[in-house]
């Protein structure tokens, strides 16, 4: 089975009132190699794992001359991680099944990641509050927020689920044990069953 992840984000530059100051396009990310590591664990049901938990920011980007985007997929930290923030799920990370469709959206208040920013990661599974921690699921180079002193860096990114040969329910399962959704497990039981007597005829369209 394969399973493709698509991440965009955008930048809202606020005032300490919440009013939009200025924003940027949206651009896309690279979706790393580990992230499919961390869905595998949460479908094993690994200890003490979690979905996507924390937004990490750093200083290390390297906007020009970038590596190839091949190489971006197989990297496991930002260059130069200086500050992440705890990721609470149904407030800052939300599902849309119709459109599959993980929306993740942070607040860096004035005071907080206040360097100058240009490259960001999310981590789940075993991460916590330390630097480098955990699996790194996605990374984005870019060039540094136009944030003046006393002004709100928000920021949102939608990760959009696809798959050629996934049931629905399967693409939903994922999305859900990445949001943290509440008394969900992963793989839990095989059934078997005795079939449909018209699939001896035709398999079915799912």
């Amino acid at each position: 089975m394969k399973i493709f992840l698509n991440g965009k984000y955008q930048d809202i530059i606020c005032d300490v009132f919440g009013r939009i100051l200025r924003r940027t396009a949206s651009r896309t990310n690279v979706v790393v190699f580990r992230a499919m590591d961390l869905i595998a664990g949460l479908l094993k049901d690994e200890p003490q794992f979690k979905g996507i938990a924390y937004w990490a920011v750093g200083t290390g980007g390297q906007l020009e001359n970038p590596p190839p985007k091949d190489t971006l997929r197989r990297i496991l930290h930002l260059n130069n991680e200086i500050y992440r923030k705890p990721l609470i799920s149904d407030e800052n990370i939300a599902y849309d099944a119709a459109s599959r469709t993980i929306t993740v959206q942070v607040t860096f208040g004035p005071h907080e990641a206040v360097k100058a920013l240009n490259e960001y990661g999310l981590y789940g599974g075993n991460a916590t509050a330390l630097p480098d921690s955990g699996y790194l699921i996605n990374y984005a180079v870019h060039e540094v927020p136009d944030r003046r002193e006393g002004e709100l860096l928000k920021r949102e990114l939608k990760l959009t689920l696809t798959s050629d040969d996934m049931l629905d329910s399967a693409l939903d399962l994922v999305a859900a044990l990445l949001s943290n959704a509440a008394d969900l497990s992963g793989i839990q039981y095989l059934a078997v069953g005795t079939g449909d007597p018209k699939w001896d005829q035709g398999v079915p369209t799912f």
